[in-house]
C-alpha cells in the first residue's frame, strides 16, 4: 500500500515535469505532435459538464441502452462459462478502448 502511494505520488511529479519539458521543446498539438485523440477526449469532457452536444438532437438513449445490454450480456456470460472457454468472449473494455483510441496509431 505504502509503495502505491510512493508511485502515485512520485508519478504525478514525473508526469507534470515531462509535460512542461515536451511543452518547452515542441508545440503540443502541433506538426511533430498531433495529438489526433485530443479532439475526441475534447469533445467528451463538453458533453460530460453538460455542453457542446445537444443529446436530445441526437438521440443517444437507444444507443446507450443497447451498449448497456450487450455489455451485461457479455460479462454474465464470461462469468457463467468455465474457464477454458472464457477466451471465446470478447472483452468490453477493449472494446470501450477502442472508441476512444483511433485507427492510425
Amino acid at each position: 500500500f505504502v509503495a502505491q502511494l510512493v508511485g502515485t505520488g512520485a508519478s504525478c511529479i514525473i508526469t507534470i515535469a515531462a509535460w512542461m519539458l515536451y511543452t518547452s521543446a515542441y508545440e503540443i498539438p502541433g506538426p511533430e505532435f498531433p495529438a489526433p485523440t485530443s479532439l475526441i477526449w475534447l469533445n467528451m469532457a463538453k458533453v460530460v459538464n453538460g455542453g457542446g452536444l445537444d443529446l436530445a438532437e441526437i438521440n443517444v438513449l437507444p444507443t446507450a441502452i443497447c451498449a448497456a445490454v450487450i455489455t451485461a450480456f457479455l460479462t454474465t456470460t464470461e462469468a457463467i462459462l468455465p474457464s477454458k472457454h472464457r477466451w471465446m468472449i470478447p472483452s468490453s473494455m477493449a472494446a470501450a478502448i477502442g472508441m476512444y483510441v483511433t485507427p492510425n496509431w
